[in-house]
């Protein structure tokens, strides 16, 4: 009676073993988990995993016990890279206002309108200078001396500063729409009457050279280089 009783038994333990959890994942001993000598677990009549008495969620294996996942984080985003600083401007074109006299003396003999070569070579040297120099307009203003009706003054400045405008259209080649002719006569002076007050004719001539010129004002922009 009692080797039956055994044999009953052992056949109602092996009815309790799962062959099919056994050949879904070995154990191999994990501890938590009560299993058979083939490292299979030993469960109970409902199917559940027998345990230990040390058994925590952190031996928990499927498919006896859910295993707790991983909770993959995702990596924090890069800051962006700060924004790249725009280029400066280039800078503005600089105004330039050039304001040169020339000396009748020089351009032109006394009373008269006609250019003379030391003008000439004056003019050239101011066309080149004019060269580098994108203008908007270039103004003759013609002055003269008080010897003379004021009438006639005007008329004389004016005509000099015409012959100057004609020499830079012609020779210097620029455009003479760009070019205004302003007399002023005698009104201007740069001499002052005591200046040359008792001196004989001739030398008040001379004294009065500085109040016969030509005024030339230039105005227009010119590039500003910036150092890399």
């Amino acid at each position: 009676m009692m080797n039956m009783n055994r044999i009953l038994v052992s056949v109602a333990v092996a009815a309790a073993f799962s062959p099919a959890m056994a050949a879904e994942r070995p154990f191999s001993g994990r501890a938590g988990y009560i299993v058979d000598s083939q490292n299979v677990p030993v469960t109970s009549g409902g199917g559940q995993c027998w345990k230990t008495t040390d058994w925590t969620p952190a031996f928990a294996v499927e498919p006896c016990d859910p295993v707790p996942r991983k909770v993959v984080l995702a990596p924090e985003p890069k800051p962006a890279p700060p924004p790249q600083a725009a280029p400066p401007p280039p800078p503005a074109p600089k105004i330039v206002i050039q304001t040169i006299d020339l000396s009748t003396d020089t351009l032109f003999a006394f009373d008269q309108a006609a250019l003379q070569p030391e003008g000439k070579s004056v003019l050239d040297s101011l066309a080149r200078d004019l060269s580098a120099v994108q203008y908007n307009n270039i103004t003759l203003v013609g002055h003269a001396d008080r010897i003379g009706t004021p009438e006639y003054n005007m008329k004389l400045s004016e005509r000099r500063a015409n012959a100057v405008k004609e020499y830079l259209a012609t020779e210097a080649r620029i455009p003479p729409e760009r070019i205004s002719v302003e007399p002023k006569g005698a009104t201007e002076p740069l001499t002052r009457r005591e200046d040359c007050r008792g001196l004989p004719a001739e030398e008040v001539k001379a004294c009065l050279a500085p109040d016969r010129r030509v005024k030339v004002e230039v105005t227009g922009t010119k590039e500003v280089k910036v150092n890399p």
